[in-house]
């Protein structure tokens, strides 16, 4: 947890090596395909015709978009507590939400994913085991009224006996 003054809180996103070798691959094709579009511009020797001034700049900038969110996901991707709000930042998508609004926080020990509830709807957030505890206290700081509860279930036993009594 990285923590910026008292009331503005990060809790980086671990993301997974599956996550991480996708986005690797990703990188790498579009690599590939900048260098193929470039190698395919200087064997027909250059652009000559109106197809060509907007096919292969566009082949190359949505490589570079590419490259660019998928990059801005391995780095920056993280929940804030800020002032009095709750920022989510998934690379260059960022979510506010006003921690006011929220009326009830569910944590399930079993998988570390906090359900918060806002009246009628609630998000998930998967969290770290290193920070959860923090990141709630984080949120009881902004609204000490908030619910909190925590959910024991193993729903495991229950359908083992069910595969018990079908045989």
């Amino acid at each position: 947890m990285k923590t910026e003054n008292q009331q503005n809180q990060i809790f980086p996103i671990k993301l997974s090596k599956l996550v991480i070798a996708l986005s690797i691959a990703c990188i790498a094709l579009c690599i590939a395909g900048i260098g193929v579009t470039i190698y395919r511009i200087i064997l027909i020797g250059g652009l000559h015709d109106v197809s060509d001034y907007l096919k292969y700049p566009l082949l190359i900038l949505v490589c570079i978009f590419c490259i660019v969110v998928v990059v801005s996901i391995l780095v920056r991707s993280h929940y804030a507590v800020e002032d009095k709000k709750l920022i989510t930042r998934i690379g260059i998508v960022k979510s506010t939400y006003e921690i006011r609004d929220f009326t009830a926080l569910t944590l399930d020990l079993k998988t570390d994913k906090l359900s918060i509830y806002q009246d009628k709807e609630f998000f998930v957030l998967k969290l770290q085991k290193a920070w959860k505890d923090d990141f709630i206290r984080a949120l009881l700081t902004v609204k000490p009224s908030l619910e909190v509860t925590y959910d024991f279930a193993d729903d495991e036993p229950e359908e083992k006996e069910d595969k018990k009594d079908k045989k």
